[in-house]
């Protein structure tokens, strides 16, 4: 029994007992047939492991492309900026009357000036922000522009936060219960925007690890990784068959060996010679 021979067992009884432990251990009785799918995966992969490993290196090292990200960010910011300019804007509104309360400074004086500080923040952020994205260095931090949106509408958000609570505590029921929707509609949205990003990504991770195996599998593809496959397959398929036990597992195991060593040893060997019956 040559070395190839040796392989090909242990790939099979690998692919069929973890296969049929799925199929009858992990998965409801109705999708015990992910347990197939499993096992010859498992067997596909497990054959001749050094070769899987060196193709795994050269498939890994090649150029993905993530420019979905950058999506995200355009996103985050329009996101960012408009609830940055909602909170700042009412929160200067609740600073006024909570100064005006505390204070003898009219409202005359106190509400141009609130819009003077939105109007110089606002171009003075403006300004930054492009002198940040156009300078002879961006090409070297490439995000220091987000960075800094990032940080102004932190600070008009919290600005804003702070005003409007407490301006609440100054304020009528009506006008109260609607600083609380505000609240919650802000909420809302950040729960939406993460969670939409979430699953975006999710979704991403998912292909791009799809795309990888696929390209794998077919750099390693091999005639007796073809063999490992199937048999560890069937194998799980006749172990369920004749168990549902998953500590019987094994039986899937010996199963798709029995069937893969005597399609190769007996009938690829001796009976078609399609392969030389040893192998240095």
């Amino acid at each position: 029994m040559d070395k190839r021979t040796i392989s090909i067992i242990i790939a099979i009884f690998l692919g069929g007992t973890i296969g049929l432990f799925v199929a009858n251990g992990i998965m409801p009785a109705n999708f015990w047939w992910v347990g197939m799918i499993a096992g010859g995966a498992i067997a596909y992969f497990s054959y001749d492991f050094q070769t899987v490993k060196g193709a795994a290196k050269s498939v890994l090292c090649a150029p993905f492309s993530f420019d979905y990200v950058g999506g995200f960010i355009e996103f985050g910011k329009v996101v960012a900026i408009f609830w940055g300019i909602v909170f700042f804007v009412l929160g200067c509104g609740g600073w006024s009357i909570i100064i005006q309360h505390y204070s003898n400074i009219s409202i005359e004086y106190i509400g141009p000036a609130s819009l003077a500080i939105i109007v110089i923040w606002t171009i003075v952020t403006m300004i930054i922000h492009h002198h940040l994205d156009n300078s002879d260095d961006s090409y070297k931090h490439p995000h220091n522009a987000c960075i800094f949106s990032a940080l102004s509408c932190g600070i008009w958000f919290a600005i804003g936060l702070m005003g409007l609570i407490g301006f609440s505590s100054l304020a009528s029921p009506a006008v109260r219960g609607a600083i609380d929707n505000i609240l919650v509609w802000f909420g809302l949205t950040v729960a939406i925007s993460v969670g939409g990003v979430l699953l975006y990504t999710c979704y991403e991770v998912s292909i791009i690890a799809g795309k990888l195996l696929f390209r794998l599998a077919k750099t390693i593809y091999g005639e007796e990784r073809l063999l490992c496959m199937m048999s560890a397959a069937i194998g799980v398929g006749l172990g369920h068959l004749a168990t549902h036990d998953p500590w019987l597992s094994a039986v899937g195991g010996v199963i798709g060996v029995i069937i893969g060593v005597a399609q190769y040893e007996v009938l690829s060997k001796r009976v078609f010679k399609l392969v030389p019956i040893s192998f240095k």
